[in-house]
């Protein structure tokens, strides 16, 4: 009886891993995704980008940058707002937007270190 009880417990939980999740959020479209361990969906790093652009921001004002890294954060901002909206048209090429993601997240930890923000205050990137 113990060993169908565990198979049955088994079972269950390997089904559970490969079910699909939902991702809400106050939009209105829910995206439909599969949560595997050990990797990452583009959601999650859309929304690690906007969290980024958010602690960049708030170091911008607390170390008193210059008008010209302003301007340069200005760009990268408007950057990551393509990606959002490309993200949010639900038609794009996964690698393509994630070599972008990569690539704006190195602009703005180069844009922290040109800051010379403390080390504690860099975002930390998981």
């Amino acid at each position: 009886m113990k060993g169908i009880a565990l198979l049955l417990l088994m079972g269950a939980s390997l089904s559970a891993a490969s079910a699909p999740v939902f991702a809400c959020d106050n939009r209105d479209d829910r995206r439909l995704s599969y949560a595997w361990f050990g990797s990452h969906s583009v959601e999650w790093e859309v929304n690690h980008l906007n969290r980024m652009v958010g602690q960049v921001r708030w170091e911008l004002g607390r170390y008193h940058a210059s008008k010209s890294m302003w301007r340069e954060f200005a760009d990268i901002r408007q950057d990551v707002d393509r990606v959002n909206a490309k993200f949010k048209q639900s038609d794009y090429d996964r690698r393509e937007l994630q070599r972008e993601i990569e690539r704006l997240r190195d602009r703005l930890h180069d844009v922290e270190v040109r800051l010379h923000v403390r080390t504690n205050d860099y975002y930390q990137w998981r």
